[in-house]
């Protein structure tokens, strides 16, 4: 799913192609439901928690006001934005994940166009 501002407000379009036009006011009211749908979902099957997938088209990184914690900022390519307060600890481990996973894609690429 994913919201593309326009003149009235927002239009909600799922990925069948369903599309709905929101108002300012009701973009703002989904987000309390999302939670409630979350909750709910958890209840129902604790072991399966939901995965929310985000494409990301810009990510910011600054550091807080006492330099302890990174801040990321990702930028959606509508407009939407997360930011999230990384430890130091926590930075470290997602610098070390990202680059094993961009290690995987680079050797996957090499192997696709070898063939």
């Amino acid at each position: 799913m994913h919201f593309t501002p326009n003149e009235k407000g927002y239009l909600l379009e799922d990925s069948s192609g369903n599309k709905l036009n929101l108002t300012m006011t009701e973009a703002l009211e989904l987000a309390p439901l999302a939670h409630q749908i979350q909750d709910h979902i958890r209840s129902r099957y604790p072991r399966t928690p939901p995965v929310l997938t985000y494409a990301v088209r810009e990510v910011i990184l600054g550091l807080d006001a006492h330099h302890t914690e990174v801040i990321v900022q990702m930028q959606g390519p509508h407009g939407l934005q997360a930011c999230y307060r990384f430890s130091l600890d926590t930075a470290k481990s997602t610098r070390d994940g990202l680059t094993r996973k961009i290690e995987q894609i680079e050797s996957a690429q090499l192997t696709r166009t070898k063939q």
